[in-house]
């Protein structure tokens, strides 16, 4: 009210579904004619009446974690969420005309060139409910579970001196992985087909190494 502004991104990690509703009460009634953005999390919670709901408080667009595509991944990454679910909620919010963007890890430890494209392919069979997508690298961070449990997941880190507590923990470590290269030559096709049809695809790459 004070400045004019009319459109904001909330840069919260995740908003938890208690706090969302909260937010969105308060700017319902204030009637705070706003148009907002915000990170939350794939969960069953979000139904089409919760989702409405955030609509008419002004929420226009959601940037989702999905990380994967496959459940096998999720499950590995112990993310919680279910395939089901996120197919649902992406349908839900796009019809209600909140826009998805999603933000994808790829060559996490364990991914399969397979598992990879069953990532793809989920992106593809619910591209009508995607406004944008942006992949990442996997990024080994300190204090992890990961992190924690390294030879689980094939992983050694590749300097000496890289648990140094000078580090700051969200820089993230370089590390090897097993195949890392080989799964990376496999990839490499699908993500300069992706470059070559952005428009059609819908798909952006971030931090890819060359």
């Amino acid at each position: 009210k004070i400045y004019g502004a009319k459109y904001f991104y909330l840069t919260d990690s995740a908003l938890a579904p208690k706090t969302a509703k909260e937010f969105a009460s308060m700017l319902i009634e204030e009637k705070l004619d706003i148009r907002w953005t915000t990170f939350l999390r794939f969960e069953n919670v979000y139904d089409k009446e919760f989702l409405s709901y955030l609509y008419q408080a002004g929420l226009r667009c959601v940037s989702w974690g999905l990380e994967s595509g496959s459940q096998k991944i999720l499950n590995l990454m112990n993310k919680g969420t279910k395939i089901d679910v996120i197919k649902r909620i992406l349908q839900d919010s796009s019809m209600l005309g909140i826009a998805n963007r999603l933000t994808v890890i790829y060559l996490f430890p364990g991914e399969t060139f397979a598992d990879f494209c069953d990532t793809v392919n989920f992106i593809k069979e619910n591209r009508q409910n995607i406004f944008q997508v942006t992949f990442y690298s996997y990024l080994l961070k300190r204090y992890s579970y990961i992190y924690n449990h390294m030879e689980e997941f094939g992983i050694k880190l590749t300097t000496s001196d890289i648990k140094s507590e000078y580090r700051p923990e969200e820089f993230g470590f370089k590390y090897d992985i097993k195949d890392y290269n080989k799964k990376l030559q496999e990839i490499a096709p699908l993500i300069e087909n992706i470059y070559k049809n952005p428009d059609e695809t819908l798909l952006y790459f971030s931090n890819i190494e060359k």
